[in-house]
């Protein structure tokens, strides 16, 4: 029979309700805002897979146009698709938000018996207001779930280990594979704890026995992972050696993801969470070694096995961080270890200080970070690149440098949403820097006609025709002539950027020629645009509505008074209301209109 724990690592009542009350905050966070995000980058490679292949081909194949998925999430959102049922933004996040979730009470609950109840009450609020664990639990990728997964593993391993309860021997050996399924940057990060218990068999002649429940756990594990990942395996290969192109980081770039795993733009608090975090490893490596020589394993071997793997853009903090994310967790936990009240206190004081502590250093990082600043609770592309990289200037233009129909937009920030088109999930970077002036949401008509499918259900992405323009409730749709100029002016911290504008001709000609095509388009429809210089074209959608609805009452009066109008006639009226709508709003066409424009 085991002995009791130590009352200072046994859940009360308040402990509890702090965590719960961690949880909910960590949920009202993650979902703040997030109805209004467009799905941007890397994201659209997962639904692109789930809606153009078929399920088998999901599963053998690693990547969609050069560039890798989640084979699990994607196969998970191809079933969901083949039954008929929708897959609006909020679905593809469900994963990611639900594994964002657990972990802010699954990593406390399982280290309390390692660093104690108020550190682990503590943990569970730095996870929940953690800037990048918030914002990778909404992002359609598979960082958040591998880094619940990977985590789960590492601690599970430790208990199998320490106390040979087979039921974690099948956790881990279930959770490990599993992980490197959702990313193959994974592997090093939980095969680690093998290392480390080899390296405990050979220091203790008396635990050489179990050399043979080590090697039966490894197997499983192999076993699982090699039916996961045995069909893909071509095309696992072909990823590998086309991908490790990266380079190593510097220590500016180090410095960079210290300051977003702290979550504070402050230096001085940076430092400070760096301080707590090494006195946190003191502080756990004199009352544990055993546990802290698995953590200090198993960090190096995932920074070792990122150096070795070598992937694409990692001496880019934005990729080195969201890479090094399954350790956060760890840091965070050493951090609230190290906000432990000096045992020089007396013990009472030390009960009341570890907490106060906890909280200042919370309040303080959260005050300093991007979840409290515009930046994150507004916005449609907060999930960008520069975006989740808190620590740059993102995408920012000056007023003047923006189309002037964006300028008069930003005299009254706020009001109904935009529609701009064309779309491209690479030239998000002058939609973005124009929202930070005007604030209003923004839709999106893609260049894809696959992403407008109304089967699709996608909140924030519009079919790119006139009538789902006039059904998407907007009050304005802006169509870009020349969105590659546009996107040449928005100074940026993406790094892909630059490059990408001079290598993809094709696609921003494209993007140009599509533009002015829906230009003509529209006009013919709509009538003149209410704005129009040489970069945008600006259609008024209320002016649109109202002369249609105008066009209809007239037409419907003309039937009353004569059982057998005239098609001829009837045509003429709706183009006559429709023309002088559209030229009553766009009387002065070089200028930008109101935000409150005269047909509202």
């Amino acid at each position: 029979m085991t002995a009791p724990e130590p009352p200072a690592r046994r859940w009360t009542a308040a402990s509890a309700s702090a965590l719960a009350g961690a949880l909910a905050l960590g949920i009202a966070i993650r979902l703040q805002g997030l109805a209004r995000q467009v799905l941007i980058g890397d994201e659209l490679h997962t639904l692109n897979g789930a809606i153009a292949r078929p399920l088998g081909e999901i599963l053998t194949t690693w990547t969609w146009g050069g560039a890798d998925y989640c084979v699990p999430l994607t196969a998970f959102f191809r079933a969901i698709h083949a039954m008929g049922a929708p897959l609006p933004e909020l679905v593809l996040r469900a994963p990611s938000l639900a594994a964002g979730a657990l972990a802010i009470v699954a990593f406390p609950l399982a280290l309390r018996a390692r660093i104690g109840r108020a550190p682990a009450v503590a943990l569970g609020f730095l996870i929940a207001t953690s800037p990048l664990l918030a914002v990778y639990a909404r992002i359609v990728r598979s960082y958040a779930v591998v880094v619940l997964l990977g985590g789960l593993a590492v601690l599970a391993f430790e208990r199998f280990w320490r106390t040979r309860d087979r039921r974690f021997a099948a956790a881990w050996a279930a959770l490990a594979p599993l992980a490197c399924w959702f990313h193959l940057v994974m592997g090093p990060f939980v095969a680690a704890p093998l290392a480390w218990a080899a390296i405990d068999l050979a220091r203790s002649p008396a635990k050489r026995a179990r050399a043979r429940e080590l090697a039966a756990v490894a197997g499983a594990a192999a076993l699982l992972l090699a039916l996961l990942l045995g069909p893909a395996a071509p095309s696992i290969l072909a990823l590998t050696s086309t991908h490790r192109v990266g380079e190593a980081p510097s220590l500016a770039t180090w410095w960079d993801v210290a300051r977003m795993h702290g979550g504070s733009l402050a230096p001085a608090l940076t430092a400070l969470f760096l301080a707590l975090g090494a006195r946190g490893g003191f502080l756990l490596w004199r009352r544990d070694r055993a546990f802290a020589g698995l953590l200090a394993c198993t960090g190096v071997a995932h920074v070792a096995g990122l150096y070795a793997m070598s992937p694409d853009q990692l001496q880019h903090g934005w990729v080195l961080n969201r890479y090094l994310l399954p350790l956060l967790p760890f840091e965070l936990a050493l951090v609230a270890l190290g906000c432990t009240a000096p045992h020089a206190l007396p013990a009472r004081a030390r009960r009341i200080a570890t907490p106060i502590a906890a909280a200042a250093l919370v309040a303080a990082l959260f005050a300093t970070g991007p979840l409290a600043g515009p930046r994150f609770r507004a916005g449609s592309f907060v999930h960008s690149i520069p975006s989740v990289s808190f620590t740059s200037e993102g995408n920012r233009i000056p007023r003047d440098r923006m189309p002037p129909f964006y300028q008069r937009l930003a005299d009254a920030p706020g009001g109904r949403p935009i529609v701009e088109f064309p779309w491209n999930n690479l030239g998000s970077h002058a939609f973005e820097a124009y929202q930070h002036w005007h604030g209003r949401d923004v839709l999106v008509a893609s260049m894809d006609g696959a992403h407008g499918d109304p089967s699709l259900g996608l909140r924030n992405v519009v079919a790119a025709t006139p009538e789902a323009f006039l059904a998407s409730g907007a009050q304005y749709v802006v169509v870009h002539l020349d969105l590659r100029l546009e996107e040449s002016l928005v100074p940026t911290s993406d790094g892909h950027h630059w490059r990408r504008l001079g290598a993809l001709g094709d696609m921003w000609e494209r993007a140009q020629r599509l533009g002015r095509q829906m230009a003509r388009l529209l006009e013919q429809r709509f009538g003149p645009p209410a704005f129009a210089n040489d970069q945008v074209r600006v259609w008024d959608l209320d002016a649109v509505r109202a002369a249609r609805a105008g066009a209809a009452r007239g037409g419907a009066r003309q039937e009353s008074s004569s059982r057998m109008p005239s098609p001829t006639a009837t045509a003429a009226n709706t183009a006559f209301s429709t023309r002088g709508a559209s030229r009553a709003e766009s009387s002065g066409a070089s200028r930008a209109p109101n935000t409150a424009p005269r047909s509202t």
